[in-house]
């Protein structure tokens, strides 16, 4: 019996004391957590340098849209700072002394002898008769002429390639056809002209006036792509925009004046003259 009674007092103080015993396991529990704890918020802060890299891909991003559309072509359009063909004066002299150039020339070497030399100079003038400058017929061969070629230049078929990209970003397409229009055109001439009554014998006869209404037909059409270079949105030849009228008439004041998909100086420059010859 004194055994029985003792066990359960020996067995209460370590019951009471387990409490006691575990209280500093609930400190140190309670410390590491707090030590824990600036690690978990100092995270955040770390992470967030990574994230700066971020930001110049967002404005790169952004940027690139304002390039192609800020302002469309007049935004790219740059004042001309250097002249070419002796400036204004240049120019002016070449619009003016060129047709007679080929005056000179029709003059100098036709059915009433060339000249060869400084005597014989004198009795080519002396003996020459240019005749009219200006024939309606030899005008109608030459718009004709040139419509024809402006129609094969957008009709005939062939592959459609993009030029160089412009400053704006864009591209314009060309016709690769000018082969076909070539064949196409002498076919043409060949049986065209006899159905208006008229011989191939008739273009060197009314050479003078093919001529005059050929500079006469420049003409026209440079006053009208030099109109259309001040429409809205029109974009201006790198050496075509000085602020001098007479400089920027005869550079070609428009980049790439266009009918629609005809591009007047791609095709004016390549095809009627060119394949006329």
């Amino acid at each position: 019996m004194p055994r029985a009674a003792a066990s359960p007092a020996r067995k209460r103080p370590t019951k009471s004391a387990s409490p006691a015993e575990a209280s500093p396991v609930r400190l140190r529990a309670a410390v590491s957590s707090a030590r824990k704890r600036p690690t978990r918020s100092a995270s955040p802060a770390r992470a967030s340098p990574a994230k700066t890299p971020t930001k110049p891909r967002a404005k790169s991003q952004s940027r690139a849209p304002a390039a192609k559309q800020g302002g469309g072509a007049a935004a790219v359009n740059q004042i001309t700072t250097e002249y070419e063909f002796g400036g204004p004066a240049g120019a002016t002299a070449v619009m003016i002394f060129l047709p007679l150039v080929i005056l000179g020339l029709y003059a100098a070497c036709g059915r009433d002898g060339c000249v060869t030399s400084p005597a014989s100079a004198l009795d080519v003038f002396s003996s020459l008769s240019l005749g009219p400058l200006w024939d309606w017929t030899a005008a109608s061969v030459v718009v004709g002429w040139t419509l024809l070629h402006f129609a094969l230049y957008v009709l005939l078929p062939g592959p459609r390639v993009e030029g160089v990209v412009l400053r704006d970003g864009s591209r314009l397409k060309y016709p690769i056809n000018g082969h076909l229009a070539f064949w196409v055109s002498l076919v043409a001439c060949v049986h065209g002209l006899p159905l208006l009554g008229l011989r191939l014998s008739w273009l060197y006869d009314h050479y003078l006036q093919l001529a005059t209404a050929s500079c006469a037909l420049s003409t026209l059409l440079s006053v009208y792509s030099y109109a259309v270079s001040f429409n809205t949105g029109c974009m201006l030849a790198e050496g075509g925009n000085s602020r001098n009228p007479l400089y920027d008439f005869f550079i070609g004041r428009p980049l790439n004046p266009r009918v629609g998909s005809l591009d007047l100086k791609a095709c004016c420059e390549l095809r009627p003259g060119l394949i006329g010859i």
